[in-house]
């Protein structure tokens, strides 16, 4: 499997938004070292998706926060970033994602985000509190704003 590793970096940096790597038995150490080897000057979001408590809008308020604070977020409660996020009152989920398109776009000129890309890895995205549908079309969504590139490994 290292042996794709280049072939897969390739990918990642050039434009493809989602990898996903299927196959018997847990491929846990094959992320973490292609994460820290391939792509260690990436910002990376890993996610347990076999932990219970993982869902999709916890995935997304990780993102939101990362994105906020990396763009140097003033934290004004108007800012859909991290100044919404910091408070125990969340930010409807439909402005959190236009929030990421916004500060994620490559045509805004506002935008201070200084990263690329980012990594969002989830080992098991079949995990079972991300199989609900609202959850699939959440993470669909969080993964085709194009600089959120998924990384995932999964188990037959």
């Amino acid at each position: 499997m290292k042996d794709i590793f280049k072939e897969i970096k390739l990918y990642a940096i050039t434009g493809f938004n989602n990898i996903l790597i299927y196959g018997f038995g847990s491929k846990t150490w094959l992320l973490r070292e292609f994460l820290s080897t391939k792509l260690k000057s990436y910002p990376k979001i890993v996610v347990d998706g076999l932990n219970p408590a993982t869902s999709s809008k916890l995935i997304l308020k990780k993102i939101c926060k990362f994105v906020a604070e990396s763009a140097g977020d003033s934290g004004d409660e108007d800012d859909l970033g991290g100044g919404v996020l910091k408070n125990t009152k969340l930010t409807k989920t439909e402005q959190q994602i236009e929030f990421l398109r916004r500060t994620l776009d490559d045509q805004n000129e506002e935008s201070s985000f200084p990263y690329e890309r980012i990594i969002l890895a989830i080992n098991n995205l079949d995990g079972p509190s991300l199989r609900d549908e609202a959850s699939i079309n959440l993470l669909s969504t969080i993964c085709s704003i194009p600089k959120v590139f998924l990384f995932d490994f999964f188990n037959d």
